[in-house]
C-alpha cells in the first residue's frame, strides 16, 4: 500500500490550489517541440542507521526535450555529474539520471504523468543502480501575463528496483520552479529546485538528493 508523507500531502493540497486559484493557461491544443540543456548544482546526503552520515555536493549537466500532440505528450531527459568525497570516509562518485514520461494533458493548468526514472552512482568500489516507476502530477500557473510562468510538480514511486539486497520502501520527490518565456523570443529560461527523498526498508538508510537547476531552452508552448 502507498504510504505519503505529511510533507507530500500538502505539497499535493497546494498543487490543486494552485491550480483552481490561478490564471489557466488557455486550452491550447496546438502541437509543440522543445528542448532545453541544464547546468545544476546538486547535494546528496545519506543517514544510516547506524548513526553514520554524509553530505556532499558537486556540479551536473544535462539536457531534456518533449514533443506535445493534441492533449498526449512525451518528456526525455538525462543529466550526469560528480559530488565529491565525504570527511568521514564517503568516496567521490557519478550520479547519473535519466527518465522518460508519458503526460497527458488533464486540464488546462494540471499534467498526469507516468513512465521512469533510472538513476546511477558510480564509484570506484561499484555502482548502484536505481530505478523508480513513477506517478506526477504538475501544476502551472501564469505569474505575471504573459512572461513568467510558475509549477510545482510532485512524484511518488510506484514501484522501485535496485541492484543491491536491500529493497525500497519509499521513494518520492517534488520541484517548484519559474519560468521567463515569450520575452526570449523562441527561448525560454527555467530556475527549478528539486528534492528526492528515498527510504530504505527497515529504516537502514535514507537518502536525500536535492538538485537547483537553471535551464535554457528552445521551442515549446
Amino acid at each position: 500500500m502507498l504510504r505519503i508523507s505529511g510533507r507530500l500531502l500538502t505539497a499535493a493540497v497546494c498543487v490543486v490550489a494552485l491550480g483552481s486559484g490561478g490564471e489557466a493557461l488557455g486550452a491550447q491544443t496546438a502541437n509543440w517541440f522543445t528542448v532545453g540543456a541544464a547546468a545544476t548544482g546538486i547535494r546528496l546526503q545519506s543517514r544510516f542507521a547506524t548513526g553514520a552520515s554524509s553530505d556532499v555536493s558537486g556540479i551536473a549537466v544535462g539536457a531534456s526535450s518533449g514533443v506535445e500532440v493534441g492533449r498526449v505528450a512525451l518528456e526525455l531527459g538525462y543529466w550526469q555529474g560528480r559530488v565529491g568525497a565525504d570527511p568521514n570516509g564517503t568516496q567521490q562518485q557519478d550520479v547519473i539520471d535519466g527518465y522518460a514520461l508519458l503526460v497527458l494533458r488533464a486540464a488546462p493548468w494540471l499534467r498526469v504523468k507516468g513512465g521512469a526514472e533510472a538513476r546511477s552512482y558510480l564509484t570506484a568500489g561499484g555502482t548502484e543502480h536505481w530505478v523508480f516507476w513513477q506517478a506526477r502530477l504538475r501544476a502551472e500557473r501564469t505569474i505575471v501575463d504573459p512572461s513568467v510562468r510558475g509549477h510545482i510538480e510532485l512524484w511518488h514511486a510506484l514501484s522501485t528496483e535496485v541492484n543491491t539486497p536491500v529493497t525500497v520502501d519509499r521513494a518520492q520527490g517534488g520541484e517548484v520552479g519559474v519560468t521567463l518565456l515569450r520575452a526570449l523570443g523562441p527561448l525560454w529560461a527555467r530556475l527549478a529546485y528539486a528534492m528526492d527523498d528515498v527510504r530504505l526498508v527497515g529504516s537502514t538508510r535514507r537518502q536525500t538528493l536535492e538538485a537547483l537547476a537553471l535551464t535554457v531552452g528552445y521551442g515549446g508552448r
